[in-house]
């Protein structure tokens, strides 16, 4: 397989986790110069084997198990989850479409398990594996000469694992913001196979998607407190912490309608207000706690408001305090200095033209 060194997995707890995860797999064998494929549920045994070894079974009418005899290698391949990469959801300019998807493949030698009693183990540890998950399993007990008949009918093997490949190709060559906008596209789409990748991606590249709710008047103390959580750090540099200030501020500027909270993984982490005026849109508050900072949340919560800024051709509007880390986090973002004063710098942001 052609591994480009970003999407190269060599983690054997990761490999296997993968296996055990996406267990349905393709076997691929070779009779003469042709290629066989068969498609089989499949074990994986970490404990046994360098590398671990696979456990699985066929039909005995299946051709496939003969080439087993000739002790040469073949290839099992698991699929992740996969979808359809669109370069409208970089931020970088220009791209192409790609595909992003997860794959593992183990090679090895099989061999054949002719013991009957290993077989009944075999057969009774896939039912438990697969069963596992439903509320009322299925007990898996049957007559034994109806059993013994069927296992007549299939070929069991087992398959040490004498190399694995691992490739997750999720955007690790872009950048975070292009990694960040691909995520939550998908996390967007209706489709399913769309949502398996992105929550595949969350795992692996450390993304999680935020989502917003509106606010009330009811929820104006809880945001004060946020806003104090928020900038207390900034405020005491420069001696201005005032938590009473701080609240008359937002109570000056609060606007429920415009106010959305930002919630993730359920919790409440910050909010943000973005008002449209005559003169484009104003974000009077981006907050995020501190406990959720310098995770690359509060560029979700901005992509989101410049998508829709450039969407309406809208320039957008923010203050920042003097000194505050959060003037480096704007000028990134694509605001330039309007004015300034004693205390605040004052930026504009100048939509992208359509």
């Amino acid at each position: 397989m052609y591994l480009p060194p970003p999407f190269r997995i060599e983690d054997p707890a990761k490999l296997g986790a993968f296996i055990e995860r996406y267990s349905f797999a393709t076997l691929i064998s070779h009779a003469g110069a042709a290629p066989f494929a068969s498609h089989l549920p499949m074990l994986f045994r970490a404990e046994t084997g360098g590398h671990g070894t696979l456990v699985s079974h066929m039909a005995r009418a299946n051709p496939q198990w003969q080439h087993f005899t000739a002790g040469t290698e073949v290839l099992a391949v698991f699929h992740g989850p996969h979808g359809y990469i669109s370069p409208s959801w970089y931020k970088a300019e220009p791209a192409v479409p790609t595909w992003n998807y997860a794959t593992v493949h183990a090679y090895g030698v099989p061999s054949i398990i002719d013991d009957h009693d290993r077989i009944v183990s075999l057969l009774e540890e896939t039912v438990s594996r697969f069963e596992s998950s439903f509320e009322s399993p299925w007990p898996g007990i049957l007559p034994e000469d109806y059993r013994d008949k069927m296992i007549r009918g299939i070929v069991a093997f087992e398959m040490p694992i004498s190399r694995i490949e691992g490739k997750f190709k999720l955007g690790q060559n872009r950048s975070p913001e292009d990694v960040q906008g691909v995520f939550e596209a998908l996390s967007q789409s209706n489709d399913a196979d769309d949502q398996a990748l992105a929550h595949f991606m969350a795992g692996e590249c450390g993304l999680s998607l935020l989502n917003f709710t509106s606010v009330s008047e009811d929820d104006f103390e809880e945001l004060v407190t946020l806003r104090i959580s928020a900038m207390r750090d900034s405020l005491e540099r420069v001696g201005r912490f005032d938590p009473e200030r701080a609240r008359q501020r937002l109570r000056n500027s609060f606007y429920p309608e415009h106010t959305r909270v930002i919630i993730q993984n359920g919790q409440r982490i910050g909010f943000y207000s973005f008002r449209p005026a005559d003169d484009g849109f104003h974000l009077d508050h981006l907050y995020i706690q501190p406990g959720s900072q310098s995770r690359g949340l509060g560029s979700q919560v901005m992509s989101r408001l410049l998508t829709e800024a450039d969407a309406q051709q809208m320039p957008v509007h923010v203050g920042a305090l003097r000194d505050s880390p959060s003037n480096r986090f704007y000028q990134r973002h694509g605001f330039v200095k309007a004015k300034e004063d004693e205390w605040d710098i004052y930026y504009v942001r100048i939509p992208i033209p359509a």
